[in-house]
């Protein structure tokens, strides 16, 4: 699959509005309004077609399409805590997001329905313990 040189970014304290940048033209691609409030992270999967946005309130992720600005799909995590870090798997299956409540969600990206815009996700919840605790794999 080809690779989208794209760059990231959100300047706007009361606004959840990302700018997508394109290195190869070297102007800016696209604009998202993301969010009502200010996005507070960003993660894009490896191809970069892909980008996923949290706001400041934290508790929604939304994911979007770098090449039309559609939103694909959004997920809701069950705790109300914010969401601090994202990642997608290099396989674009998977989403996860870590809370200020040292909470890890893994979410399954509906690839199917991406395209059809309309199913909900799937989400498995699981708790982290501190590093110390934890055991090796």
């Amino acid at each position: 699959k080809e690779q989208y040189p794209f760059m990231f970014y959100s300047n706007e304290l009361d606004r959840g509005l990302l700018t997508i940048y394109n290195l190869d033209h070297n102007k800016k691609h696209r604009e998202i309004l993301a969010h009502k409030s200010a996005v507070m992270t960003i993660a894009t999967n490896a191809v970069g077609d892909i980008v996923a946005t949290t706001s400041t309130y934290g508790e929604v992720i939304r994911l979007w399409s770098t090449m039309n600005g559609l939103k694909l799909c959004s997920f809701e995590k069950s705790r109300a805590s914010v969401i601090t870090s994202l990642c997608i798997s290099r396989s674009s299956k998977f989403i996860t997001a870590c809370d200020n409540e040292s909470n890890l969600s893994v979410f399954r990206i509906p690839l199917e329905s991406i395209l059809a815009f309309n199913e909900p996700a799937q989400e498995m919840e699981m708790e982290m313990t501190p590093l110390e605790q934890q055991t090796p794999l």
